[in-house]
Parts: C-alpha cells; structure tokens; sequence
C-alpha cells in the first residue's frame, strides 16, 4: 500500500513543479526523493540514488541529452535553421510538402520554440495557399510532433530508450504503425480544406549547398542514433566537427551556444530520469502493481 501512496505522491509532486515550470529534472528528483522516503528508508534511498548516479547508462543519457541540446543551440544562434527553412521551401515541388515537412524538418531538432522557429514559414505558405489561421497552426504543430514517433535523436525517445531498457531502432520498428497512422491523419486536413497551390520555380533538393550543409550534420546523427544509443554523443560530436570545418562554425557562436542550450538543466533531466526509474525499481511498485 505504501507503494502505491509513494507513487502517487510523487507523481503529483512531479507534475505540480512542472506546471509552476520549476524544470523537468528538478521535478523528477523531487519526485524521486518523496518517493523513496515514502518506501524506502533513508540509508537504502542513498544508496539508490548513488548507484544511479553512478550508473553508465546514466551518464550516457545526460551527456546525450545535453550535446543534442547543444546541437539545436548552434543550429539557432548560426542562423542554419533560417537556411534549411528557405532552402527547403526552394526545393521542395509543391506548396503541401511544404507545409509537412518544413515543421517535420524543425522538429528533429530539440530548440526550444521550435514551432514557432517554423511557424513564419507555415504562415507565409500557408497564406498563398488561402488557408485560416487555425489550419496553419493544426498543420505547423501536427507535423512538427508526428516525427517524434521515429526520430532516433528526439529527446523523447532517447529516454523512453533508456526507461524500458529497450534500444532505440525497435522502438522505431514498434512505432511504424502509430507514425504511419498519424501521417494518414494529418493529410485528412487536405480533405477539409479549401486551398490552392501556386506554380513556382523549384530547385532540386541537394542542388543548393546551404541546404545541404544545413541538413547533412542532422542525418549523420540520426544514423549514430539508430546504430547505438550511446553512440549519438559521437554522432553529435563530429555533426559540431562538421560545422565547423565549413565555416558555419566560429568559437564566438560556439560560447553563444553553449549558454543558450542551458546545458545544466539538460543533465538534471537526464539524471532525474535515471534516478526516478531507479527508485521505482527498488521501491517494489512494479511488483506490487503486477
């Protein structure tokens, strides 16, 4: 019974400091520490907190999760996120891939306000295309989270990754059917609405070299991501190499970066993931609840 309680508590206390926008990590660590006081004793809780932190696996999530963090920062301070829009609306043939796959592209990187990021470009397409305000938005946001289901680097399958215990690429083969569907009915808006596309000049996808400097360093991450999840860090680490061997790259935007990812609040959410998993294993809830 005390088990239940405990979580319980901590889930309320997790989703209270959330909501007063206290960060996710914080939240999970608090949740984590009324957890274990409610079902362990304080002795055992510290050893459980030690041994996470301690862990490999735990290691491997917050430096993954803040060097993606990282990425995205330097995509936004160098200006290559306004390069991959623009280059994308250039190169893709009509207006409705357009307005897919521009907030698809935004959302493989983890920036903060991503949607709004790719909402100017929704909004400009959408406008030639005669399209309201709420189908622009219904669009932007639709499609900007439909790639979460398969993206290897996104945040939110890393951890779901590191929770179940589960490697990345078979959470993706599991998750074909939910992307597919969710693609399916996102094109239904098609259906309903009243809209146009206009003729324009189109550029083949890797013909203009910004577009693809801009878009490379994202798929060769993606392809460390799907091998290994501990092999993202590398893959990230030779995307930033790559930026920087072409020039989009300079120490000042890299300082600039490093504050804007707020690297801090990336590592206590990796470790308050790790540390709350390992509290709920030693507090005996799955086995109760089984």
């Amino acid at each position: 019974m005390l088990e239940i309680i405990g979580l319980l508590v901590s889930l309320t206390l997790i989703f209270a400091i959330v909501m007063k926008k206290g960060g996710i990590g914080v939240a999970l660590l608090a949740g984590s520490v009324a957890l274990g006081l409610i079902t362990l004793s304080p002795s055992d809780f510290s050893r459980v907190v030690i041994k996470a932190l301690l862990d490999i696996k735990t290691f491997e999530l917050t430096s993954a999760v803040a060097i993606i963090a990282l990425l995205g920062a330097i995509y936004k301070i160098t200006g290559l996120l306004d390069e991959l829009s623009n280059g994308l609306r250039k190169a893709l043939p009509s207006d409705k891939l357009v307005m897919e796959l521009v907030p698809a592209i935004f959302g493989l990187l983890p920036v903060l306000g991503g949607a709004l990021m790719s909402a100017p470009v929704v909004d400009a397409v959408g406008n030639d295309m005669g399209l309201e305000p709420d189908e622009k938005t219904f669009i932007n946001l639709w499609f900007r989270h439909v790639v979460f289901f398969l993206y290897p680097v996104g945040t939110t399958l890393l951890l779901a990754s590191y929770l179940s215990g589960v490697e990345v690429k078979p959470l993706i083969i599991a998750q074909l059917p939910v992307f597919f569907t969710s693609v399916a009915a996102g094109q239904s808006i098609w259906f309903v609405t009243k809209s146009k596309e206009i003729e324009r000049e189109i550029e083949r996808l890797f013909s203009k070299k910004e577009l693809t400097k801009a878009i490379f360093p994202i798929f060769l991450v993606s392809i460390f991501g799907i091998t290994k999840k501990w092999l993202i860090t590398v893959g990230v680490l030779f995307a930033i190499l790559f930026l920087w061997f072409i020039g989009k790259l300079q120490l000042d935007s890299f300082k600039k970066a490093l504050k804007e990812a707020r690297l801090s609040e990336m590592i206590l959410v990796g470790a308050g993931v790790m540390v709350y998993r390992a509290t709920v294993e030693a507090s005996g809830i799955t086995t109760t609840i089984g």
